[in-house]
């Protein structure tokens, strides 16, 4: 039935119509700007979405501490990386883990680790690629949608509007360096508290053994 169809030659080709036109190439999409906006962007309260600090040009490759729960808090601690698809809103765009609500599968680790922004946007389109979805660091705080971000700081794309500029991790090194001596300090007096206690403890009981013996054998009458 050839007859009735086209067949492959080795004839040249003489006068024939131009070749079908190759297809455009797919051009990917251009992956999120890892250059802080002059605004700079707000790191944010995880539950109620309170202003924290914000991240200025110049901060993107920082390991970055925030303070926290408040903005005047003396504590500063990591900030959580969470993602949202991109054009969906509320809580359905969230994106706080992949695959597990555990420290395998949170995006920024469970409990947070210490990323920089940059870092940020890279776990937001690593995630992405996981699930086929385009993911970007929100502009809300996806309370309750797990890996105990409530309770963290969190990097977003809201831009900054008076919030202070974030702490860095190297200008708390010494408090940091500072609150560990002090915590080794304390527990090696609650050590030494503990040993003394252990000792009095023993000295009583041999005192209270000691006046139940005198009970049980009273000493002779002088009489």
């Amino acid at each position: 039935l050839y007859n009735n169809a086209p067949v492959f030659t080795s004839i040249p080709c003489a006068n024939s119509p131009p070749p079908f036109p190759s297809p455009p190439p797919t051009t990917p999409p251009s992956p999120p700007p890892t250059t802080l906006p002059s605004s700079g962007l707000q790191v944010i309260h995880g539950a109620d979405g309170v202003s924290l600090a914000c991240l200025m040009p110049g901060d993107e490759q920082e390991k970055i501490l925030a303070p926290f729960p408040t903005a005047s808090s003396e504590k500063s601690t990591e900030i959580a990386v969470q993602c949202c698809k991109v054009g969906v809103s509320g809580n359905a765009g969230c994106v706080r883990y992949v695959d597990t609500n555990d420290a395998n599968g949170c995006i920024g680790g469970r409990p947070p680790r210490l990323y920089s922004y940059a870092k940020a946007v890279e776990l937001c389109i690593e995630a992405g690629s996981k699930i086929k979805v385009q993911l970007e660091l929100c502009d809300r705080t996806c309370r309750d949608t797990g890996c105990l971000y409530n309770n963290a700081p969190v990097f977003t794309s809201i831009p900054c509007s008076g919030c202070p500029s974030v702490r860095r991790l190297e200008s708390d090194k010494s408090d940091y360096n500072a609150l560990l001596a002090a915590n080794e300090e304390l527990r090696h007096t609650n050590d030494k508290l503990t040993q003394l206690v252990a000792s009095q403890t023993k000295v009583i009981e041999r005192l209270q053994g000691r006046q139940h013996r005198q009970l049980l054998f009273p000493a002779p009458s002088a009489n």
